[in-house]
């Protein structure tokens, strides 16, 4: 599947910092994680992966393409949502500071087995550039640590998406 990506709208950006916030507030609380909706979980597995592309401070148009890919035919995330996710990704946006709070609740959205899959997810966006950057790395481990992957599936889900690509 070929995408050409287009660069997303303000409207966009703005709904994505407004959703961004609503959900870190949300999560704040006691219990939080249960009063997300699912659109709004969907977009917290949108934002981990968004968060991947700005990471080594260039964008490039294959990575936003990979990320939209991954959106729509692998989360089946479409709609507002990806656009929403795509404008994080474009990296004018402080995600870095909120994906320590995202990473946290992931264990409670996902079982050990999709955390990977999402972990392995990093990794083909980090890679698919065919360049690692330290950043990207520092980011996938911490994303994996706070929602407790084991670094030794980590390093495990790295190689086997790098023979691939």
């Amino acid at each position: 599947m070929i995408v050409i990506h287009q660069p997303v709208s303000d409207a966009n950006r703005q709904a994505a910092q407004s959703h961004l916030d609503e959900i870190i507030l949300i999560l704040g609380k006691p219990g939080g994680f249960a009063k997300l909706s699912n659109v709004q979980r969907k977009f917290l597995m949108g934002l981990v992966l968004a968060a991947i592309v700005p990471a080594d401070k260039r964008i490039r148009n294959i990575e936003l393409e990979r990320l939209q890919v991954l959106l729509k035919s692998t989360l089946h995330i479409n709609g507002d949502v990806a656009m929403e996710s795509l404008a994080m990704a474009e990296g004018q946006m402080p995600l870095r500071e909120s994906i320590d709070t995202l990473a946290k609740a992931l264990p409670e959205l996902l079982g050990i087995e999709d955390r990977c899959t999402l972990i392995a997810h990093l990794w083909e966006l980090a890679l698919c550039d065919n360049e690692l950057h330290s950043y990207e790395e520092e980011l996938v481990y911490r994303v994996a640590d706070l929602s407790g992957v084991p670094r030794k599936k980590v390093a495990y889900l790295m190689a086997r998406v790098a023979a691939r690509i």
